[in-house]
C-alpha cells in the first residue's frame, strides 16, 4: 500500500505541474491579445494612410504637343487619341536633342549611332538610303552599302535614343520611293565611299520643299 508521505508528495508534484501549465497559458493568451492589438493599430494607420478612391491620380506624363504653332497639353486639346499624342510627344523631344534633315530614298547619308563595343563607344554607317518609312515614332530608314565586295544593308529607327547624328551628304530623289531594285543590279549601282564629302543641296532641298507645299 501506499503511505501517506508518498501520496503527498504526489499530489504536491501534481498541483506544481498544475500551476506551471495555467501560468503558461495565461503568457501565451497575453502574447497573442498583444499581437492582435498591434495588428489592429498597423491596420487602422495604413487605412488612414490609404488615399480614397475620391482622389484623382496625378499626370505621370505631362506631355506637350505643338500643332500650328499651339501647344496641346492633352489628347483632346491636339484632337487625337492617347496613344498617338504620347508618340508625337516623344517626337518633339527627339527632335529638340538630335537634328532630323530633310531626306528620301536615293540620298546618301552618314548615320552616327551609339556603339556600346566600339572604343569611342559610337560608331557610323555611310550608304544611299533605299527605302523610308514614316510611321510615327516608328519611322524606320535603310542604308545599303558595298563593304570588301559584299553588299550591306542596315536599318535605323528615327526617333531612337541610340542616334547620335544624321547627316545628309547629298540629296537625291529618285523614279522610285523604294530602292530595292539595288538587290539586282551590280555592286557598283550601291557603293558609296565611306570619306564622301557632303554635297552643297541647298537648291535641290528648296525646290522640294515647294513641291512639297512646305516652308522653305
Amino acid at each position: 500500500m501506499m503511505s501517506l508521505e508518498h501520496m503527498s508528495r504526489l499530489l504536491f508534484r501534481q498541483s506544481v505541474s498544475l500551476r506551471s501549465m495555467t501560468a503558461a497559458s495565461m503568457r501565451l493568451m497575453q502574447s497573442r491579445t498583444m499581437c492582435n492589438a498591434k495588428d489592429d493599430v498597423k491596420s487602422q494607420e495604413a487605412s488612414e494612410e490609404a488615399p480614397t478612391l475620391s482622389e484623382e491620380p496625378a499626370d505621370p506624363t505631362q506631355s506637350t504637343v505643338t500643332i500650328n504653332g499651339k501647344v496641346c497639353r492633352s489628347p483632346k486639346e491636339a484632337n487625337t487619341n492617347l496613344i498617338t499624342f504620347l508618340e508625337w510627344s516623344d517626337m518633339e523631344k527627339r527632335k529638340k536633342i538630335i537634328d532630323i534633315p530633310y531626306f528620301v530614298g536615293g540620298s546618301y547619308l552618314r548615320v552616327t549611332f551609339a556603339d556600346p563595343a566600339s572604343a569611342t563607344g559610337r560608331n557610323s554607317f555611310t550608304g544611299i538610303c533605299i527605302a523610308r518609312s514614316n510611321k510615327g515614332l516608328g519611322s524606320v530608314f535603310t542604308l545599303r552599302n558595298v563593304m570588301r565586295g559584299v553588299a550591306v544593308e542596315k536599318m535605323f529607327e528615327l526617333y531612337s535614343p541610340g542616334l547620335i547624328e544624321i547627316q545628309v551628304l547629298k540629296l537625291e530623289r529618285r523614279n522610285k520611293a523604294k530602292l530595292y531594285y539595288l538587290r539586282e543590279k551590280p555592286l557598283r549601282y550601291s557603293s558609296v565611299k565611306e570619306n564622301m564629302t557632303p554635297v552643297d543641296s541647298g537648291g535641290k532641298l528648296l525646290k522640294y520643299r515647294r513641291a512639297r507645299g512646305e516652308p522653305a
